[in-house]
């Protein structure tokens, strides 16, 4: 069974009856088969949540149809759409204990206690919570509130799940504790899932297919590893840490840069001569002493970046910026001068806007 969206289009009143409609959703058409887990990636005001309200029936697009399984869902209510949903604040039932609010979804279905107990007693194990099924909601701690919100919206068996920010309501610290563990159990229940993020780690983390949104539109889409090496715009790899950005040029089968040049492999494609915008990440930077055989580069600065330090170095006659992370051992002091070494393997280039 596959969900197919088509064409969505979403817009919005304007402030005013004299203010012109906001196009919120432009024309989206994307595909999730059985099985998949596809996080919808993209900055604030994308559209990334109004997609997901669209596909639930909470939203009423404009134009464009979804379609499960070859059925046109567009106009059926959400209560029949058979999906769960889970949002950023949990939505928990503050006058039902833990096991109550798993079993909320079932009672509705109209089963009988006996499966309803055991549906509860799986997700409770599940989601490693099986102590706590007496807990009221104000006992638990962030980390579990979002472990039962994720049995609550499993419990039904929905035949798609939709996240919007699951975890985007807690502290960091949390946030990269729970990621993995909410990967296995998407994964271990074989839902189909459309996970919406705007933190890049969390949806590397559990996607195996990205879709990034601008602007209401999809930029780019395919499985997670290949559009984190191969982004295929300056804005996907600038969304993707490639922070290192500049421009370039093919020539002689070499991508030129001005201040250095790089193997083009199969960036030639690109064509002799043509202009692109050549993106890599600090980790793909190893500084080397003065005499190597790359870039001359001078540190500017030393930053601190959460678990790591972050060099940045100054290269070339235009003084271009390099962003390096830089280990532990590597000790270069501000206003040293270094050299720099590209691997060109995670390299990625793109047409120049």
């Amino acid at each position: 069974m596959t969900l197919e969206v088509r064409s969505l289009t979403v817009r919005f009143p304007g402030p005013s009856r004299r203010d012109p409609e906001v196009t919120v959703l432009d024309t989206v058409d994307l595909t999730v088969p059985t099985g998949r887990i596809v996080s919808v990636l993209g900055p604030s005001g994308s559209g990334k949540s109004t997609l997901l309200r669209a596909v639930t029936g909470l939203v009423r697009p404009t134009a464009g149809t979804v379609h499960w399984d070859g059925q046109d869902l567009t106009t059926v209510p959400p209560d029949r759409r058979g999906f769960g949903l889970m949002f950023q604040d949990h939505a928990l039932f503050p006058h039902r204990d833990v096991a109550a609010n798993i079993a909320y979804g079932l009672e509705m279905k109209g089963l009988d206690r006996r499966t309803v107990a055991s549906r509860v007693a799986a997700m409770l194990d599940l989601v490693g919570l099986d102590d706590r099924a007496g807990a009221r909601i104000d006992q638990l701690s962030g980390g579990e509130q979002q472990r039962i919100a994720l049995a609550r919206a499993l419990a039904p068996e929905p035949r798609l799940l939709l996240l919007d920010e699951p975890l985007g309501a807690l502290d960091r610290v949390l946030r990269d504790r729970l990621v993995n563990d909410l990967a296995r159990m998407l994964r271990q229940v074989g839902t189909t899932v459309v996970y919406v993020t705007h933190d890049q780690d969390e949806a590397l983390a559990i996607a195996d297919h990205l879709v990034i949104l601008r602007r209401g539109r999809i930029e780019q889409e395919g499985p997670t590893e290949e559009v984190w090496r191969r982004p295929r715009s300056e804005f996907v790899g600038r969304f993707l840490g490639m922070t290192n950005t500049f421009p370039g040029r093919i020539v002689g089968g070499r991508i030129d840069l001005g201040w250095t040049t790089l193997d083009a492999g199969d960036h030639s494609r690109a064509g002799e001569g043509n202009p692109v915008t050549v993106m890599f990440r600090p980790a793909a930077v190893v500084v080397e002493g003065p005499e190597g055989p790359g870039p001359r580069a001078v540190l500017r600065q030393r930053q601190i970046r959460g678990d790591r330090i972050q060099g940045v170095f100054g290269v070339g006659p235009g003084d271009d910026v390099v962003h390096v992370d830089l280990g532990l051992a590597t000790e270069p002091a501000v206003g040293d001068t270094v050299t720099l070494m590209i691997d060109p393997a995670q390299v990625a280039t793109a047409p120049c806007p």
